[in-house]
Formats: structure tokens, C-alpha cells, sequence
């Protein structure tokens, strides 16, 4: 196994690897982080060129950039935090059931007090 040791104070390891893998597919084990180092492991097998291209990717990293998966777990928070803030202003009213069969009633009281849980774990309490 080949390591590449550089010296890197801030990189977004999720993204960094996702771009490794990417240019340099098999030739990258994975990559890690100790003591303000980053060592991208290559296998036997990487040549000298792909170990250049591994230095140049570092270089050319980008922390503030996501990898993929960050981004698509972005937008899904993006999209629950928009449900839940369109959810807050249109709160159950459990008088709006008040004249439904009982067990439509039931239904939206434990809906609401489910509403009133969830909200209240968010805030801690």
C-alpha cells in the first residue's frame, strides 16, 4: 500500500474521498485524518501518475464544497425544516373534528398531541 502524507489543516474528508474515488476509482483505499495530516491510501497497484493526480485533487480541494451525498442531505433537511415550518402554521385544530364520528375525533386529538410531542422534543422538552 502507498500512502501520500500531506500536511492540510482543513479538508471536508466525505468530499475529498468522494473525489478521489471518482478520478482515481480502485487506486484509492480511502483516506484519513490525524494530527493535521492527510494521508490518501493507495493501493499496489496506483501509478505515478495517478499518485500526481491524488496531490493535485488535494490542492485543488475545496472544503466548503459538498460531496454529493452532503448535498442531497442538505436539501432533504432543506425540505423536512420547510414542512415543519408549513406544519407550524397550520397546527391540527381538534374543534375542526368536533362534529366527525367519534373515532375520527380520537384520531385528530392523538394527531395533535403527537404534533405537541414532536414539538416539544425538538425544543428540549
Amino acid at each position: 500500500m502507498n500512502n501520500i502524507i500531506i500536511e492540510r489543516s482543513t479538508i471536508n474528508a466525505e468530499a475529498l474521498d468522494s473525489d478521489l474515488r471518482a478520478a482515481l476509482g480502485a487506486a484509492i483505499t480511502g483516506v484519513s485524518i490525524a494530527n493535521g495530516k492527510l494521508v490518501i491510501h493507495l493501493n499496489d497497484s496506483a501509478t505515478p501518475q495517478q499518485e500526481i493526480q491524488a496531490r493535485q485533487i488535494v490542492q485543488n480541494h475545496n472544503p466548503a464544497q459538498l460531496a454529493p451525498a452532503q448535498q442531497a442531505e442538505a436539501q432533504r433537511r432543506q425540505r423536512l425544516d420547510q414542512a415543519r415550518q408549513e406544519s407550524a402554521l397550520q397546527a391540527l385544530d381538534v374543534q375542526d373534528y368536533s362534529k366527525m364520528d367519534p373515532a375520527i375525533r380520537r384520531l385528530a386529538q392523538k394527531i395533535a398531541w403527537l404534533e405537541q410531542e414532536i414539538a416539544d422534543l425538538r425544543v428540549g422538552g
